[in-house]
């Protein structure tokens, strides 16, 4: 909770845009992995989750952006030079 002034209200930056930081401040991030290997192969799945947010903007309207997730995979290969 945050308070702006002596004896004001108080209010939650959580999913929103917090005073003076040019970023919203969410309420969950995560970032999970998952990682596999046999033999000489292996690979990486990765996800970035972002909870939903009210943007910020200078109309005053509320505009909301939703949850997000991106996910990454990679694979790799070990091997011998000979």
């Amino acid at each position: 909770m945050q308070q702006l002034e002596n004896g004001g209200a108080y209010f939650s930056p959580l999913g929103g845009w917090y005073q003076n930081i040019m970023l919203p401040t969410l309420r969950w991030k995560h970032s999970l992995a998952f990682n596999w290997s046999r033999g000489s192969w292996g690979g990486t799945l990765v996800q970035n989750y972002s909870s939903g947010y009210t943007d910020m903007n200078p109309n005053d309207e509320n505009h909301s952006v939703r949850s997000y997730s991106n996910w990454n995979l990679s694979a790799a290969m070990s091997g011998r030079r000979g």
